[in-house]
């Protein structure tokens, strides 16, 4: 496996750690979906699923407000030189490939 799929693996692992105990929202779901670490290591795309959607909002507002913290124990965890700035998106694949699935569904009838 080459190194930069390895580093998006653990930053991945301990991303979805930390969040479960640092972000605390009442009655939300989040896990992280993906993350995409750039070839430098500077930038990292974070995918986060949220459940129920209608706390999308809440959940990304939250997430960047910790980012500092989270980067923080990044920092500790990981001892890498660079700790990668952290981009917070919404993961719809799941989403999405469930409406796909109903469209093939229908097609099929």
């Amino acid at each position: 496996m080459p190194k930069l799929e390895q580093a998006q693996e653990l930053l991945h692992h301990k991303l979805a750690e930390i969040i479960n105990q640092e972000v605390q929202l009442e009655g939300v779901l989040l896990t992280v979906g993906f993350v995409d670490l750039s070839p430098d290591l500077k930038q990292a795309n974070v995918g986060v699923s949220v459940l129920p959607d209608k706390f999308y909002g809440t959940a990304l507002e939250k997430l960047r407000r910790v980012s500092g913290q989270i980067r923080s124990r990044l920092a500790k965890q990981l001892k890498w030189r660079i700790v990668p700035h952290l981009r917070w998106e919404i993961d719809n694949r799941e989403k999405n490939a469930a409406e796909l699935e109903e469209v093939f569904k229908e097609i099929d009838l």
